[in-house]
């Protein structure tokens, strides 16, 4: 899921994805066509729109401090994150590797609906103040943002991944059993059990003639149930993962680049003859750097007789390189934190192969879990 960056909070990228317009107009609308106008009527209609905004933004404003308290208590943990992207049910904390506990999962995961409450407290002592103040109509304001904040918290401890709940239930399932993954199939099905209903629940208000109410619940089921399903298939391809060691899936015929290259000589020798997407280079078996095809592609042509590897490389060194006999899991988890799609095998300081994620996939593609 791609996203325009906003801001970085923590050292955290913010992104908001464009399906993030689409709810914030139809929670604008709302308040400014039905809620606000209903609460107190008679009032002018730029008053409305004022509410209706300041309502919005603060309301998003609540999901993203929901999202960043998940992120740093995992960067509490040592995790390291990726990024925060809003989307149109929410927003998505991506963390670059697994929970290292079930206690840390737990208090990663409970950290969200606790800052749910938090913020709806807050709102509703704004909201007080404000009453004595004699200032109505954000009154109003901030006893929704109080409500729809309680409202968020109770919702994301439902028991179903890959809600809040789901993970705190997982978390638990996952101490008792000491089963990671019995735990996330548990967690799994609570997902789908929940996504049902609330698909259920769209039907029943379909039937009474809530259109808009049926529409929303229904692609919420829907959203839900297969993020469930496929939630629990990733885990159970890590799981795989876990077991196969990269040296059996790297390919050891890899073509080098040496840092003294031209962008132009590496361009004809090599990178218009592959499509591979990046290139490890050299010096005398010792591993420099890997050269990003995408990287070049940014140059302009007349520039590259001009530019040598080693000014345009990303720097690597054996630490940062995978090991033959680690595990493909851990090897995904170092693609997402140096964000590249290939990366160079090193072994006792010898370039032995490349594992590349195209090399990942069409291993699954033949050896897909049950």
């Amino acid at each position: 899921m791609r996203g325009l960056r906003i801001a970085t909070i923590a050292g955290i990228p913010i992104e908001v994805n464009a399906s993030w317009i689409v709810i914030f107009a139809l929670i604008f609308w709302s308040l400014y066509s039905f809620l606000f106008p209903v609460t107190l009527p008679l009032l002018p209609r730029t008053t409305y729109l004022a509410m209706a905004f300041v309502a919005t933004l603060l309301f998003f404003a609540s999901l993203l401090l929901h999202e960043l308290s998940h992120s740093l208590v995992s960067m509490r943990f040592g995790m390291k994150v990726r990024r925060i992207i809003l989307f149109i049910f929410g927003g998505i904390s991506e963390a670059t590797s697994e929970m290292p506990s079930a206690r840390v999962e737990f208090l990663v995961a409970f950290a969200g609906p606790v800052m749910s409450f938090v913020l709806g407290g807050i709102s509703w002592l704004v909201s007080v103040g404000l009453a004595q103040a004699g200032a109505l109509p954000w009154v109003a304001v901030f006893q929704w943002l109080a409500i729809i904040n309680v409202a968020l918290g109770l919702f994301n401890l439902l028991p179903g991944f890959p809600l809040d709940g789901g993970r705190v239930f997982r978390a638990i399932a996952w101490q008792i059993t000491g089963n990671y993954r019995k735990a996330s199939r548990w967690a799994s099905v609570g997902g789908k059990s929940v996504g049902g209903l609330l698909i259920a629940y769209g039907v029943l208000r379909f039937v009474i003639g809530d259109l808009l109410g049926a529409i929303w619940f229904g692609f919420l089921g829907v959203l839900l149930y297969q993020a469930a399903a496929a939630s629990f298939s990733d885990v159970l391809i890590k799981d795989v993962l876990g077991q196969v060691d990269v040296g059996r899936l790297m390919s050891r015929d890899v073509r080098t680049l040496h840092p003294d290259q031209t962008l132009e000589d590496a361009v004809e020798s090599t990178l218009s003859h592959y499509g591979f997407s990046g290139y490890p280079v050299e010096d005398e078996h010792h591993l420099e750097g890997l050269l990003l095809a995408d990287d070049v592609r940014r140059v302009p042509h007349d520039e590259w007789p001009r530019l040598r590897v080693t000014q345009l490389m990303k720097p690597l060194d054996e630490k940062s390189a995978l090991r033959p006999d680690e595990p493909v899991s851990e090897a995904l988890e170092e693609f997402n934190r140096q964000g590249v799609g290939r990366l160079p095998v090193v072994k006792d300081g010898e370039l032995v192969g490349i594992l590349s994620q195209t090399d990942i996939v069409r291993w699954i593609a033949w050896h897909q879990p049950d």
